[in-house]
């Protein structure tokens, strides 16, 4: 039955392309190296998966290539979660939480070379299913392999909902609707299923993710995700500087505020997008934040007219608001 092993060979080299093709988009950017290291994973788990769903092939070498597939399927929750990391901008200690990210799926790779996690095989007519160990280390990797992808999309679709740029909702709902499926899938075909003693279903979690990977692909093709436009750059500055700063369409209403501004006056995006102008400097003077930043402009900049152009209105006159 040579139908699977096909299969996931060709998911391997989709995988590996996939890879290439994120990296050449920016091979300078450390959310790229972080995605093609992702499908990196994917692509050593399918190629392992090839020799696994051959019947022809032993034991000893399927467990050979099991074993060396571990850095893949035991590495994608890590760098998921690290992926995210970066493209939410969290900020998080990197001295311990990049090391944690590292070590611990590492540990499983150890795990699995010592027996700990896949103990046996069993000849099944579509090739050789998984027979795990009864130790504790396979409830503790289902743990690690489902909480970090779902923390992995918590993340994403948490940052996607404070952006005012639709673009970026629409990559965090690419990525993240595909990652749910994906995840559900891989995680009853490679972990349920076999706890229920149901072996007859082919435990092909690797194919699952590619669904993850036509979702990545969406965001980066369609919606520039992981590519570097001026729009991105230019937003990416805004974010970043200290500067208060507000963009308006022609007619005088808030298209967005950067972070800057939303610290210092005490609101949320939603509450100012669509908004006139005029609607922050009416309803912000009672509160706490905009008093502190204006008495602070109050201290260093002279009141109007007390400069020498008493004629004109000039840029280094602010009136301090009542």
């Amino acid at each position: 039955m040579l139908i699977l092993p096909l299969i996931f060979a060709t998911s391997s080299l989709i995988y590996l392309g996939l890879a290439i093709f994120v990296l050449v988009r920016n091979r300078t950017s450390g959310l790229n190296r972080l995605a093609a290291a992702i499908l990196m994973g994917f692509c050593v788990w399918s190629f392992h998966d090839v020799f696994r769903f051959t019947p022809a092939v032993p034991e000893e070498v399927v467990r050979v290539f099991v074993n060396l597939g571990a850095f893949g399927w035991c590495s994608f929750a890590s760098v998921g979660l690290w992926f995210a990391l970066e493209y939410t901008g969290a900020e998080y200690p990197k001295w311990l939480v990049v090391p944690l990210l590292v070590l611990l799926p590492l540990l499983f790779v150890i795990k699995q070379w010592t027996g700990d996690l896949v103990t046996g095989f069993y000849l099944q007519p579509f090739g050789w299913a998984d027979v795990w160990s009864n130790s504790i280390w396979p409830d503790l990797y289902d743990v690690y392999c489902f909480a970090e992808p779902a923390l992995t999309i918590y993340m994403v679709v948490r940052f996607a909902r404070t952006r005012a740029n639709v673009i970026q909702r629409h990559q965090a709902a690419a990525f993240s609707i595909s990652g749910i499926i994906s995840l559900v899938i891989g995680f009853v075909l490679n972990r349920a299923l076999p706890r229920l003693g149901i072996y007859s279903v082919p435990q092909a979690a690797s194919i699952a993710g590619l669904i993850w990977a036509a979702g990545l692909t969406l965001a980066v093709v369609r919606y520039r995700m992981l590519t570097i436009t001026p729009a991105t750059a230019a937003e990416n500055i805004l974010a970043t500087m200290s500067d208060l700063l507000m963009l308006l369409d022609p007619e005088g209403n808030i298209l967005t505020a950067n972070e800057s501004t939303l610290s210092v006056l005490g609101y949320q995006r939603p509450e100012l997008v669509g908004r006139s102008r005029g609607y922050w400097v009416n309803r912000t003077g009672r509160r706490a934040g905009f008093r502190r930043f204006w008495a602070g402009r109050a201290s260093r900049v002279p009141r109007w007219g007390s400069c020498a152009s008493r004629a004109r209105r000039c840029r280094c006159c602010y009136p301090a608001p009542r």
